[in-house]
């Protein structure tokens, strides 16, 4: 294009960037973002939204974050879209300080978070308390919990506050919870949970039930292991 004498407009340096993202070359993304400028072209809010994702889907919070400092600094403001992708990052890489420090920003700016944003803040495990915390904020907020919400926080007592709340129960907490079970070698509650996830009906995905089968297996529990085996059969056949 430059050859030929034809400047590329914001629309397809986006869309080049777009591409590049797909395509997992961040390098070449980022460094034709940096581009923009020098020939003329100042990025929007759409062209850091697709170099950050593509980071944070990588894993390079660091870099991600520095790109969302400059995009302020550029006085160009994320829409609510790329706040939770933000937060979604942060969250999925363990950064939980710069969770509360994002939500933190969004109530300054007067931007009231939204249950996408609660949602992808309660993605880091192993900081209960203060996903609880921010559940109960939600509820000052007025956003209640949805089946995302319970799904991501789900333990056993959740899982009977979700039946009396009348929130629908889908295939998801099940799964989540006789991993954790197993992993935590409760095998009599991850097995209690199998069945009752059989008995509704409800199925996952093989590894699941593969980690059920090996702990049991690996812990004497070989009637109920092969039960497991059993009703695999059954469901492959329905």
């Amino acid at each position: 294009m430059f050859k030929k004498g034809i400047s590329p407009d914001i629309v397809t340096y986006n869309t080049l960037i777009n591409g590049h993202c797909r395509e997992g070359k961040l390098v070449e993304a980022f460094r034709l973002h940096s581009k923009m400028s020098s020939n003329g072209v100042l990025p929007d809010h759409i062209s850091y939204a697709l170099v950050i994702r593509g980071l944070y889907l990588h894993g390079n919070v660091c870099r991600a974050h520095q790109l969302l400092h400059k995009m302020l600094d550029d006085s160009i403001l994320p829409d609510p879209l790329l706040w939770n992708l933000v937060i979604d990052g942060y969250g999925r890489c363990g950064e939980t300080e710069l969770v509360f420090e994002v939500r933190d920003h969004l109530l300054a700016l007067s931007m009231a978070p939204n249950i996408f944003t609660y949602n992808a803040a309660h993605v880091k495990e192993g900081n209960l308390q203060g996903a609880f915390m921010l559940k109960e904020e939600m509820f000052e907020n007025g956003i209640l919990p949805d089946v995302v919400t319970y799904n991501l926080l789900i333990t056993h007592e959740l899982l009977v506050k979700m039946k009396n709340m009348d929130v629908p129960v889908d295939h998801v907490p099940h799964p989540i919870l006789i991993r954790k079970y197993c992993k935590e070698k409760q095998l009599d509650i991850a097995f209690d949970l199998y069945e009752e996830m059989f008995e509704k009906g409800l199925r996952s995905k093989a590894c699941t039930y593969h980690t059920l089968i090996t702990e049991l297996t690996k812990n004497g529990f070989f009637k109920e292991a092969l039960q497991v085996n059993h009703n695999m059969g059954i469901e492959s056949a329905i």
